[in-house]
């Protein structure tokens, strides 16, 4: 492989401890990101930028190159599209998914709304947008079951999601509903909640043709159907101890191929991640994750490490290559 990868982490620091408020708890560790570069080092020159100025500053310098995003930034509208924008102002070709791609994915509510037109079930839901009287909140919630979910509608990696987003009653909900539009700008969504078996269906491919397409389930203190249990920040960015992945097939054929006609609606994706739940009445679709986490110990790894016999750098071999492939 000839071409420079250019990778862009964010390099957070490692999270002891954290709190609904936080906005900026995606974000690669610097452990993670590290392993990614080394990683790629072993097949691939590459560069790495941990902060998105300093690849702003030297973009011109890498007009040859493939930049891999892999920076979150903090929560918000427009973040995830940031480095694609860049990418396609300059030239540059770059891995993943387009600004396009990124925002309506990264908006939990319009995703969902999105994920219908393909015959995905979705949770039902209703969102906050400003604060109103309680009278008004509380009918509105009550259009709903219980149990609830309460999150901000914008983001991804459990960013103001914990085991206190999950509510039984109403009142509760509200109350959390308050408590996010006090600290975030992003809307507030309000969701049914979904018991059931967890699952990610991953893609990797283009419009035209899937290399990879595979299932892995989320097992959680060697717990795998959950129905009063949610993956929030405790356990995905303080103590993941607990977490685990296993290649599954719990999901149908007619499934799996809705979610690769959804992949390949997209103009340009690459890879993507989509999250739900198992149940008695079929898939429910939670996420559509094109940003998703291909470091070390990912759902990624596991599921290419079994599946196509790759080892790590080789799995991320495999991702880039695909990239190349589209360009």
């Amino acid at each position: 492989m000839e071409r420079r990868i250019v990778l862009i982490t964010d390099c957070a620091r490692d999270l002891s401890s954290s709190d609904l408020g936080n906005v900026n708890m995606e974000g690669n560790s610097i452990s993670a990101s590290l392993a990614i570069r080394d990683a790629i080092a072993s097949f691939a020159p590459v560069t790495l930028y941990t902060e998105l100025e300093d690849f702003r500053d030297h973009i011109k310098n890498h007009e040859h190159d493939l930049v891999f995003p892999m920076r979150y930034g903090p929560t918000s509208r427009t973040q995830k599209g940031l480095i694609s924008s860049l990418c396609e102002t300059y030239g540059i070709d770059y891995m993943g998914a387009d600004n396009y791609t990124q925002l309506l994915c990264n908006d939990k509510d319009l995703s969902k709304k999105y994920a219908r037109e393909f015959g995905f079930n979705v949770p039902n839901s209703i969102m906050f947008r400003t604060r109103t009287s309680q009278e008004e909140m509380v009918t509105r919630v009550k259009r709903l079951n219980l149990p609830l979910v309460v999150k901000p509608n914008f983001g991804g990696g459990s960013a103001g999601i914990s085991s206190s987003s999950l509510v039984h009653d109403y009142m509760a909900a509200v109350e959390l509903v308050n408590f996010h539009l006090s600290l975030h700008t992003t809307p507030v969504l309000v969701e049914e909640y979904i018991a059931g078996q967890e699952v990610s269906i991953l893609m990797i491919g283009g419009r035209e043709r899937m290399a990879f397409c595979g299932e892995t389930q989320l097992v959680i203190n060697n717990q795998t159907c959950f129905d009063n249990h949610i993956w929030g920040y405790e356990e995905k960015k303080i103590d993941d101890s607990k977490v685990d992945f296993k290649v599954s097939h719990l999901t149908t054929r007619q499934e799996r191929e809705q979610a690769i006609h959804i992949f390949q609606s997209f103009e340009k994706v690459e890879y993507m991640r989509v999250d739900g739940r198992v149940t008695d009445d079929g898939f429910y679709l939670l996420e559509l994750s094109p940003d998703c986490y291909l470091g070390p110990e990912s759902d990624f790894e596991i599921a290419m490490k079994e599946l196509l016999d790759l080892d790590y750098p080789g799995s991320l071999r495999f991702i880039i290559e695909n990239s190349l492939n589209q360009s």
